[in-house]
């Protein structure tokens, strides 16, 4: 298919020989990636999710913005030409979004850092809940300033949180809230305050850029996708109204997709 295509796009549309080899090379490599990480995969059968994770291996080899989207415009190209020569595909790379130039990645902190925290004697146990308790379930600060017993599950380990727009969701914990969080009370602090003790909690271990209550709910959300969580769980765990906010952290790291919980969940 991908020969046909190319002769298509000489022959018939007169497209420059660089831009022709280029497309070639994307798509025998986007072919390569789907026999690897999705064997039995047709082209027919490739879909949106799949493209992404196509996206995130990209950027987590270091492919730059202009390379990335000449991968993306080719796979447009070549399902937009299939279906004008008429098969019935589906473009499963017409919604893909694609880094763009000079945009801000997520700040995260490194999981040492927060280890060393989490250790340390001279760091309180207010501080040890707000880091475990964010860096765990990649709540915002406010949903963890407004979280209360009864809102937590031991039994699932899991946490019910209304977030913004007064709409409800799950996440869930493991063993670092497990230890810390029972030392967390919420209703003592303010926004200012708790960011001040996170702040102070990982000064002394961290390189980060930011060292904030957003920068762990980043590193949660990064460490998921770098684990292979597909981004629609995500987004469901973080509470994005919109995949897009969500496909931000697909700039951060990539391995291989899996589907438990457990699995995924940040350890130290």
């Amino acid at each position: 298919m991908i020969d046909t295509f190319i002769f298509y796009l000489r022959d018939n549309r007169g497209l420059a020989e660089n831009t022709c080899i280029a497309y070639k090379e994307a798509l025998h490599d986007f072919a390569r990636f789907i026999n690897t990480e999705h064997a039995g995969t047709t082209w027919r059968t490739v879909t949106k999710s799949m493209v992404d994770e196509y996206v995130v291996r990209l950027v987590a080899d270091g492919a730059s913005s202009a390379t990335i989207k000449q991968h993306i415009s080719a796979l447009r190209t070549f399902y937009k030409t299939c279906r004008a020569m008429g098969q019935e595909i589906d473009n499963p790379a017409r919604y893909v979004s694609t880094p763009k130039m000079g945009e801000q990645l997520p700040k995260v902190i490194e999981q040492d850092a927060i280890k060393q925290a989490l250790n340390s004697d001279s760091v309180s146990n207010q501080a040890k809940a707000a880091i475990a308790i964010i860096f765990e379930t990649g709540i915002r600060l406010q949903e963890l300033l407004d979280l209360r017993p009864e809102n937590i599950d031991s039994e699932t380990q899991s946490i019910k949180v209304e977030g913004k727009g007064r709409k409800e969701r799950t996440v869930y914990y493991g063993e670092l809230t497990k230890k810390y969080g029972r030392f967390w009370r919420g209703s003592e602090h303010t926004q200012r305050a708790v960011r001040t003790m996170v702040f102070e909690a990982l000064k002394p271990y961290s390189k980060a850029e930011q060292l904030s209550p957003h920068a762990l709910r980043h590193t949660y959300a990064s460490t998921l996708l770098n684990n292979g969580m597909p981004m629609p769980v995500i987004q469901k765990l973080l509470g994005h109204k919109h995949v897009e906010t969500t496909e931000i952290y697909a700039k951060l790291a990539y391995n291989t997709v899996m589907r438990d919980y457990s699995r995924y969940q940040p350890r130290l």
